[in-house]
């Protein structure tokens, strides 16, 4: 029986490109005129800083979509939270501490961080920026409030320290979009297609108007509305609506 036999091939050298000073010595072993050399390797050496910096814009790029794509499938693992705080006015909220507490373990498991600082505001207005990092990616949120009143009866420190929670709390559910509501079984008014279609012309005023009072006057309306109707979900809402559309009034001072 005749054996196979084992034929072992070469494999050819993986190539790479020249550094600058390989350049630089093959230009003066071929004997090139020095001007003439200078001019070679100054138009290689850009040509070389050129195909750098493609390939970091290139891999810039994928970091960035890679970002984009983890922070969406982790939106998606996100459900919708449970109010945990009730207003005076028998308004159910979630604070920071319940959103954190749901949230957290799910975003850096994802390899997400968040990092909270306080910028600049004008008047008694807090402003805070949230920077979102993740694999060299980092991508920057801004919210804003206003403080509580100076005559509000909690002291300065506790009234700044509630600020800042609440404007955190913003921060989070607009960076993985959070939904915040109570289950159909804890006895919410359902809405009528009618019902929802005209507090919903007044939620999209609010959000359309120019000034302050122009808003103020459609939220009023949307808030007697859903109060009247009995539906805690909806009055949060437009009340979530209306201190995000307060920001944008600040902003365009």
């Amino acid at each position: 029986m005749k054996q196979a036999s084992l034929v072992l091939q070469e494999q050819a050298p993986i190539e790479r490109e020249p550094t600058v000073m390989e350049m630089m010595s093959q230009a003066l072993a071929s004997g090139m005129p020095g001007a003439e050399m200078a001019h070679v390797i100054k138009e290689l050496a850009l040509v070389r800083q050129s195909e750098e910096r493609f390939a970091w814009e290139r891999e810039e790029r994928q970091a960035r979509l890679q970002f984009d794509e983890a922070l969406n499938n982790c939106q998606s693992q996100i459900e919708r939270i449970i109010p945990n705080q009730d207003r005076e006015n028998g308004i159910k909220w979630a604070d920071y501490i319940h959103i954190d507490k749901a949230i957290r373990p799910l975003y850096t498991k994802a390899g997400f961080s968040v990092a909270f600082s306080e910028e600049p505001g004008e008047g008694d207005r807090l402003r805070m920026k949230a920077i979102v990092s993740k694999g060299g990616v980092s991508k920057e949120f801004f919210a804003e409030i206003t403080r509580t009143p100076s005559n509000s009866k909690m002291s300065k420190v506790d009234a700044d320290a509630a600020a800042a929670s609440r404007v955190k709390r913003y921060l989070m559910l607009d960076i993985f979009n959070i939904a915040v509501g109570i289950d159909k079984d804890e006895k919410i008014g359902l809405l009528s297609p009618e019902q929802g279609d005209a507090l919903q012309q007044l939620v999209k005023q609010m959000e359309a108007s120019a000034t302050r009072e122009d808003g103020l006057e459609a939220y009023r309306k949307a808030y007697k509305m859903a109060r009247e109707l009995k539906n805690n979900e909806a009055t949060l809402h437009v009340i979530d609506v209306w201190e995000k559309c307060q920001a944008g009034f600040a902003e365009a001072r």
